[in-house]
Parts: structure tokens; sequence; C-alpha cells
């Protein structure tokens, strides 16, 4: 019988106010044919696979994907607002996470989209995180946590779930799987022409936070991506960049 890659049921979900979302269906990669010279049999292509022919659109869009990988940058999350992402274009982002690395094809993530009123009750969540930590925490604080939630029209919060003890792929592996993943989604929603910000900090890694969100104890919240159009005169550059280099290993 196969390993059961099933989550793990949780005392996190007991009182969990939300619950997780569905996650997309896996793509699947189509073959197509090639026909050979009459007398030989058609061979199957791969499309993963190198070809001897490119087309020179097709050789455009990899350099434009490598500009806009060198000049990607951040929208800070007070830079965003109104629309967010319908959800045809919404699924077309999410879709990008699953082409991240995948070593056995565990599917270590998943994301839940929280959005209208549910940005209400992330704030209020973020505020019992606070209080929890700090029961002396001031009114100002505790506005500046609620207003944490209320900056973007939507938050995507990424989720990584690592099994532990796994024979072939250890957990670093699957988090940084994870990651990957999520940083699909940053990219494609800079792509459908949104501002987008990957955000943590203390609540990020809050049991109280995680347990509202419904995470399992087999899970953890790897970041909130913040997502919105961009306000006029938002920030358009990113952080200084270093200039690459090449390091050779020579043995």
């Amino acid at each position: 019988m196969g390993r059961d890659y099933r989550r793990k049921p949780s005392s996190r979900q007991e009182n969990a106010p939300v619950g997780p979302s569905a996650v997309p269906n896996r793509s699947t990669w189509a073959t197509r044919s090639m026909t050979k010279p009459v007398g030989r049999k058609p061979a199957i292509m791969n499309e993963n696979r190198p070809t001897l022919y490119r087309d020179p659109a097709d050789m455009t869009e990899h350099r434009d994907l490598v500009d806009a990988l060198i000049h990607r940058h951040s929208t800070p999350a007070t830079c965003l607002t109104e629309p967010a992402p319908d959800d045809d274009t919404l699924q077309r982002i999410l879709q990008a996470a699953e082409s991240a690395p995948d070593h056995g094809g565990l599917h270590p993530w998943r994301f839940l989209v929280i959005d209208g009123p549910a940005l209400d009750r992330l704030g209020e969540v973020f505020v019992e995180a606070m209080r929890r930590k700090d029961p002396e925490a001031s009114d100002e604080l505790l506005d500046r946590e609620r207003l944490r939630a209320q900056r973007a029209p939507m938050i995507i919060a990424a989720i990584a779930r690592e099994e532990a003890g796994h024979a072939k792929i250890p957990e670093v592996e699957q988090l940084l799987s994870a990651g990957i993943a999520a940083h699909h989604v940053l990219l494609a929603a800079r792509a459908s022409g949104f501002g987008a910000v990957w955000l943590t900090g203390l609540r990020v890694y809050d049991e109280h936070v995680m347990a509202a969100l419904g995470l399992a104890e087999d899970e953890r919240l790897i970041g909130l991506i913040n997502i919105g159009t961009v306000k006029e005169g938002a920030p358009t550059k990113g952080k200084r960049r270093r200039q690459a280099t090449i390091d050779r290993w020579a043995g």
C-alpha cells in the first residue's frame, strides 16, 4: 500500500473560525506528436524536453521573463487598493504555484484567500494574538495590529505542510518547495497587473493565528501575500540590487 499523504487531524482546528480552502488540482503536462517523414513511425515528443528549433517569438517571451525577474519588486501594502484580482485571474495566479519544484510530488503547500469581511475578522485575530503575547499592550499597538489586515484588498495566506521523517524527501526540501510556490504566486500577481508583497512578522509565526486559520499540526504559516491594484505614486523600484557574479568551483 502506498504512503498516505493526507493531512493529520489537528487540535488547532477545534475552534478555528476559518477552514482550509480548496487547493487547485495539479495540472499535468500534455504530450504532442511530431510527424516524421513517410515510412517512419510518428514520435511522441515531451514538451518538457528542449528542441533544436525554437520559435523566435517564444525566445522573446523567455527574454521578457528574465527581464521581469531582474526588475521584480514588492509594492508596500499601504500602496495597494481595490480592485483585487477577480476569481478567474486569481485561479490563474494560484495555478502558477503548481509549477514549483516538488521532489516526490508531495505538494507540501496550500493557500487561503482572505478578502472582504474576512479581512476584518483577521484583524481581530491579530489583535487577540497581540493581547496574548502582551496583556498590557496599548490601544495604539492593538489598532496597528488590526490595520495590518486591512491595508490591501486581498491577502493570500501561504501555508507549508511538512511530513516529518519522510524516507526520501527531508523537511527542508518540502519547506523550500512551499516557499517557491508562494513566490510563484507573487510573480503571477505582478504579471497579471497587480502589486503584491510577501509579509511575515511575529503574527505569521503565532500559534493563535495559525489555529484561527485552521492549520493542522503538520502545517505552518510562511507568509501573508498582500495583493491589490497599485496606487498612483507607489514606488516603482525595489531595493538596490547587487551585481551578480559568476563563481566556479574548480575541484
